[in-house]
């Protein structure tokens, strides 16, 4: 069932409506992404000359695709997955193995999490949220990590704001409330005392089974077929570095904290 972020509901309590409306259907489209989210762990590690992990740590980990493809490749020895949605986390304790499931918001007063934490991984979460700052802010301040790899989608781009013009870009069918270019997200990740050590951006191409999969879930008009082929892999295939800063694109960033 497709559910649009309307008026008076937050980015996250949307995001919590999407697991309980299509848990299994969110799930797998979180899989088939988890892919290119662990390749930026893996390569901005690798090439930081960080080659070693004890425990990673995910927030707002959803149904756990990333986490666990982190853990598939052994990125770190012990893996910690945090989320808010109570139906999130149900799926995870059922679906997931050798990963530490907790339910809680991380910006609650009483949060707390005990010993220190070698990559802290927050992978297309900040926007859903009103305040990011807050959140990122709440994780520096409450966890002991050494790195964070942190990633958004750069949907503030300039075909992105002409689109914008003549539809309403908060009323999408992802939740997402913030919308970033590659400057905008690292000033976030500054503003919050985070240093960026190094970054990515990459263009996600979807294949065909993406695409009828996205195209049921959201259900959208046949119309609508055609241009996702185009925007989602056509075109991105044909000119990817030129359409991932006009369009849309995926920027994660290796961070420490800065002080």
């Amino acid at each position: 069932m497709a559910i649009e972020l309307g008026s008076g509901l937050s980015g996250r309590d949307h995001y919590d409506g999407l697991f309980r409306a299509g848990l299994d259907e969110e799930a797998e489209l979180s899989k088939r992404s988890a892919v290119d989210r662990a390749n930026s762990v893996q390569i901005l590690l690798q090439e930081s000359g960080i080659n070693s992990a004890t425990r990673l740590v995910e927030l707002g980990a959803g149904t756990g695709s990333v986490i666990s493809e982190c853990r598939n490749r052994g990125v770190a020895s012990s893996f910690t997955a945090v989320e808010y949605s109570s139906s999130a986390v149900d799926y995870l304790r059922r679906n997931t193995i050798g990963i530490d499931v907790i339910q809680a918001d991380i910006t609650a007063a009483d949060f707390q999490m005990e010993g220190s934490i070698d990559i802290l991984l927050i992978s297309h979460v900040v926007e859903h949220l009103e305040d990011p700052h807050a959140f990122l802010a709440a994780a520096r301040s409450k966890l002991d990590f050494s790195y964070a790899v942190i990633e958004v989608p750069l949907e503030d781009l300039p075909l992105s704001r002409l689109k914008a013009l003549v539809k309403d870009r908060t009323k999408n069918l992802a939740g997402h409330v913030q919308f970033y270019t590659r400057k905008t997200f690292e000033d976030l990740l500054t503003s919050c005392d985070l240093e960026v050590v190094r970054s990515r951006t990459y263009f996600p191409i979807q294949t065909p089974d993406d695409l009828r999969l996205t195209f049921k879930k959201d259900q959208m008009p046949a119309w609508r077929y055609p241009l996702l082929w185009m925007t989602r892999r056509l075109i991105p295939q044909m000119v990817p570095d030129t359409w991932s800063r006009l369009y849309h694109a995926n920027c994660a960033a290796l961070c420490r904290k800065s002080r």
